[in-house]
């Protein structure tokens, strides 16, 4: 495969990053973040924001151009190590998928249709995925092009409640601890995660190395569209009944059933790019053509779904993901810079022996 003919345009990593964090998780984060800093909690997005622009910019520093993150294991973890290591991201981008669908379908059932079979929504959800990820990388990307035009008008002109705003909520500012700030933006990582697909898509990037100021550009929309919808909520609910509400979004959007319909499209992108990432890190690792590994892991993705929800409740499977996530991002991504750091130090310091 001639990957050129499958690259997209360096400001393309803006609409990746973007849909890529614009996901099931703007309709229940408020609850989570307002038990630990309550009116405080715009500023725990703001922090978890920025560190996302750190590892955002290692992540540029680890890649090069043409370079996936298969390569970047074989590097530093030989061939046989490197292979053991893509295995688990392949593994994390399939659960990242069934989490989304695991999550939406729970949103569908208990808000749109009560009486349907989960399983049915989940089939159906996969078999659109599958549809559109088969198209490649940049069916996907010209998908998610439309998400940031639906996305923003869909929550900016809902039908909210403005009536019941209380801009004596977000009073006082700062009344928390800098160690509950730091919590709660811990518990924002789950709904930061995504843009590590970049470690994938990266040579689907035409000058991927110049892309970065695009990727940091979609952190921030995503930030800007996260501060608004819980800004929003808590000028609506007092932090006591805040706590107790599973989709606060949904409480204060009053269209849920049109809403929640079109939140389909602008997930499915979300789950595609997770597949699709998957199925090519497979591709890159063991060999099998692309279109089976898909095959594989929709299956899996399917059956792990089914499990999920008949096994763990909504807390639990996202506080996995959180913590899965957040190791991940801040953990292991740094671990590679060190490393990466010391490969082209020793890069440099036998270029300059050669040409002495």
């Amino acid at each position: 495969m001639n990957i050129k003919n499958h690259q997209v345009s360096s400001f393309f990593a803006l609409f990746l990053v973007f849909f890529m964090q614009i996901g099931v998780g703007i309709f229940t984060f408020q609850k989570s973040i307002a038990g630990i800093v309550g009116n405080d909690g715009w500023i725990a997005i703001m922090f978890s924001a920025a560190s996302v622009l750190v590892v955002i910019r290692l992540i540029y520093y680890i890649m090069d151009d043409g370079m996936t993150i298969a390569d970047i294991h074989t590097r530093f973890f030989g061939k046989y190590v490197g292979k053991i290591v893509d295995v688990f991201f392949i593994l994390y981008f399939c659960l990242f998928a069934s989490t989304i669908v695991v999550i939406y379908v729970d949103m569908v059932i208990i808000w749109v249709f009560p009486d349907m079979y989960h399983g049915i929504l989940i089939f159906i959800m996969l078999a659109l995925a599958l549809l559109f990820t088969r198209s490649g990388f940049r069916t996907i990307m010209g998908l998610s092009v439309l998400t940031i035009f639906m996305t923003v008008p869909l929550l900016l002109y809902s039908n909210y409640p403005q009536g019941l705003l209380q801009v004596h909520n977000l009073t006082p500012v700062w009344n928390h601890s800098i160690r509950d700030v730091m919590s709660a933006s811990r518990e924002m990582t789950f709904q930061f995660l995504g843009f590590e697909v970049l470690l994938v898509a990266f040579p689907f990037i035409k000058n991927a190395k110049h892309s970065a100021k695009w990727a940091q550009l979609g952190v921030i929309l995503s930030m800007c569209v996260y501060l608004f919808t819980y800004i929003l909520v808590y000028l609506v609910f007092t932090e006591n009944h805040l706590v107790n509400i599973i989709w606060p979004t949904l409480s204060v959007w009053r269209m849920e059933y049109l809403g929640i319909s079109i939140w389909l499209l602008i997930l499915l992108p979300n789950i595609c790019m997770y597949l699709w990432a998957a199925s090519y890190l497979g591709k890159r690792t063991i060999g099998w053509k692309q279109k089976h590994w898909l095959l594989v892991l929709v299956i899996l993705v399917f059956t792990s779904a089914l499990l999920g929800r008949r096994f763990f409740s909504l807390t639990e499977v996202q506080h996995v993901i959180n913590e899965l996530g957040f190791y991940t991002l801040y953990f292991y991504i740094p671990f590679l810079a060190v490393l990466t750091f010391i490969f082209k130090k020793r890069m440099r310091r036998h270029a300059k022996k050669k040409h002495t």
